[in-house]
């Protein structure tokens, strides 16, 4: 028992092993995410984002990628329910790098702001303006 004790102790502080508790934290934190978008609280996703980056040392950058509210891109779904502060709010925090990049269907933020008219969108320019 001492020894399995002294495994999980060096699995933890070499971060090899992570235990479930932290993992449904994140999940958690991550899944409010696009309630906090689309009910465009700016406020709150701040502190939100600060606490996953403090709490699970995660920057924005790290999982925005990944993450997806109803399989949109979090821009997107920001976009699609005119949540301006917090869609702004989210190009700053993102680098010009993925702001310009290429989505799974072959569009970039800007292309596909223009297929589907929300060229006039806050957050669609504001894009446009990091990306010049």
């Amino acid at each position: 028992m001492r020894g399995l004790t002294s495994i999980l102790g060096i699995l933890l502080v070499t971060g090899l092993f992570t235990p479930m508790k932290a993992v449904a934290s994140l999940e958690d934190e991550l899944a409010n995410i696009c309630t906090i978008v689309k009910n465009d609280d700016k406020t709150q996703l701040r502190k939100k984002l600060t606490r996953i980056e403090k709490e699970h040392r995660l920057k924005l950058s790290k999982f925005y990628d990944s993450l997806r509210c109803n399989n949109l891109e979090l821009i997107r779904f920001a976009v699609i329910h005119n949540s301006d502060d917090a869609g702004v709010y989210l190009t700053r925090k993102l680098s010009r790098t993925s702001l310009g990049k290429v989505s799974e269907d072959g569009l970039t933020l800007q292309s596909w702001a223009e297929a589907n008219g929300y060229t006039s969108s806050k957050i669609i320019e504001s894009v446009i303006k990091r990306l010049n």
